[in-house]
């Protein structure tokens, strides 16, 4: 056999190897280019392609309490009375937000209390089974307890956590108008 011929029939598999990986990439760059023409400048998609969902504006109003010259009232006004708050408590936060399209207003008190975390998640608890809460969620773990009810269509969430001696509480709620 000629020195020609066997090169040329041992080169054929890298031929036809070469041959398949010239097609795939081909293949993959005008499927990377299709995919691209469907984006416009502003990185959204057009054409066939399902747009992104369009972005509205909220309306809503936020009322932050001054917990530096309100010593009277350090919860938003508004706040439910019978979600009471230790007269120890050093109040950290507080407002409200509320949304009038939706019909609905979110108050907010966050506060730290040398209480210990079991006192003041067995408090809230208690407080939330006496105002006939349903319980829908809680979650309990070492040095924090969550819990989140409804009544009445409204929402009460409760976060307590304890580090340092210190026990940190974020209370939420949520109220819907009927």
């Amino acid at each position: 056999m000629p020195p020609q011929e066997k090169s040329f029939t041992t080169n054929v598999p890298m031929l036809i190897a070469a041959f398949v990986l010239l097609c795939g990439v081909s293949i993959w760059i005008y499927g990377y280019n299709r995919s691209n023409s469907n984006m416009g400048q502003d990185g959204q998609t057009s054409g066939d392609q399902v747009p992104a969902p369009e972005k509205t504006k909220e309306n809503v109003s936020v009322q932050q309490v001054d917990l530096t010259t309100n010593p009277s009232s350090k919860t938003p006004a508004g706040f439910p009375s019978f979600i009471t708050i230790s007269q120890s408590a050093v109040i950290t936060q507080s407002y409200k937000s509320a949304f009038p399209d939706r019909k609905m207003t979110q108050y907010t008190v966050s506060f730290t209390t040398s209480e210990s975390l079991r006192a003041v998640s067995d408090f809230y608890s208690n407080l939330m089974k006496q105002n006939e809460y349903t319980l829908t969620s809680s979650t309990n773990t070492d040095n924090s307890n969550a819990f989140y009810g409804t009544k009445n269509n409204n929402d009460l969430s409760i976060g307590v956590s304890r580090q340092s001696e210190v026990t940190t509480v974020t209370i939420g709620y949520l109220e819907r108008g009927q």
